[in-house]
């Protein structure tokens, strides 16, 4: 927390409000002149959170993710196909199938922006807490000092409302090649059907070096918190690269980079074609999945190979073709094998010991 200057003990009284209990563990910062009073306050909070009344299963954490994507792809192929309809109905002045498409195309219309947001509030769910403050958490403090946790709190909450919008022109990205150019520069009224702003523009403001400058008013009281900036640019990135319409995170290591968005448009132009979506980007990459089950089979083998080179040259006996060993181990706690039915042996820990272990 920071503010004016406080005595100690006024510090811990504003940090108990805040927490619920006075902290054991905290630091006091910037002293005010010769008093013993200082302008600030770190600590940890140690009440437990009482407010939880949900937190998701992981089987629920695991469909996240398909139903980000799902949910959107279903709406934007009935879109698209509508918007095509629409456009041949016109060409050919059939205006009844005109009037008709215009309506049904409304009614999907409605549904973008709730998709969207719907998509991001439920796959960005993981717990559920009751917070009565969150309009005054949410509002500019009045407590005459700014907390970090609350300043945080905000410019997150800021973010996400920037990943949702960032969706919104994702989804035009996707739909206009979908449709086969029916929506190109917004003809069909596609600006009125689902955009209440301008229609979308240069995606380069969503990469991540133009963070700050688009959240404009929302950073209020981060420029007292530099310190938060760099976390808030990781949430920025964990939050875009879960919510990319069509991508997989896998696939999306590079948004750090300068153009990342000009990349994911070129991206684009793969996934999104007349009447069919690729969902070759939403594969985990090979070297996640592939080689993760590649190289435990070659060690499985080599050790299979030295094994059997090994029953070869010391003759271990066999039941069937599969050898017999027994468990011991030494002091220094290494485990050797030794022969079933070996016996007479004044030290077995070091019998038919395994070539290389001490």
């Amino acid at each position: 927390m920071r503010g004016k200057c406080k005595s100690e003990g006024d510090w811990k009284k504003t940090a108990k409000d805040e927490c619920g209990t006075t902290p054991t563990h905290y630091n006091l910062g910037a002293k005010c002149g010769d008093r013993a009073e200082y302008l600030e306050i770190i600590f940890v909070c140690d009440a437990p959170n009482k407010n939880t009344i949900f937190e998701a299963r992981e089987e629920f954490l695991e469909q996240r993710e398909d139903y980000f994507h799902n949910s959107q792809f279903a709406v934007l192929q009935r879109y698209a196909e509508l918007a095509e309809k629409l456009m041949e109905a016109s060409a050919k002045n059939k205006t009844e199938s005109v009037d008709i498409f215009e309506r049904e195309l409304t009614k999907v219309s409605v549904m973008v922006s709730h998709t969207i947001n719907g998509a991001h509030k439920l796959t960005s769910l993981s717990t559920l807490q009751l917070n009565p403050e969150l309009h005054e958490l949410l509002s500019h403090d009045e407590h005459g000092y700014k907390s970090r946790e609350n300043v945080f709190t905000r410019a997150k909450y800021a973010v996400r409302n920037i990943a949702i919008d960032r969706s919104t022109q994702l989804f035009h990205l996707a739909v206009t090649p979908l449709s086969n150019g029916s929506l190109e520069n917004g003809s069909m009224g596609f600006m009125t059907y689902a955009f209440d702003d301008d229609m979308p523009g240069d995606l380069s403001k969503y990469d991540v070096e133009n963070l700050l400058s688009i959240m404009d008013q929302h950073s209020g009281g981060l420029e007292d918190f530099p310190e938060l900036k760099e976390p808030l640019m990781d949430y920025y990135v964990d939050c875009i690269k879960n919510h990319t319409l069509g991508i997989a995170p896998e696939h999306l290591d590079f948004l750090r980079e300068p153009s990342a968005h000009a990349r994911i448009a070129e991206m684009y132009e793969d996934i999104f074609n007349p009447g069919l979506i690729d969902k070759k980007y939403l594969d985990k990459p090979k070297s996640s999945s592939s080689y993760s089950f590649f190289w435990p089979c070659v060690i499985v083998a080599v050790v299979l190979a030295l094994g059997a080179f090994y029953v070869r040259r010391h003759g271990i006996p066999r039941v069937g073709d599969v050898p017999i060993f027994r468990r011991f181990f030494n002091a220094n706690d290494e485990e050797q094998l030794v022969e079933e039915g070996v016996s007479g042996v004044e030290n077995p820990t070091f019998v038919a010991e395994v070539p290389g272990q001490a």
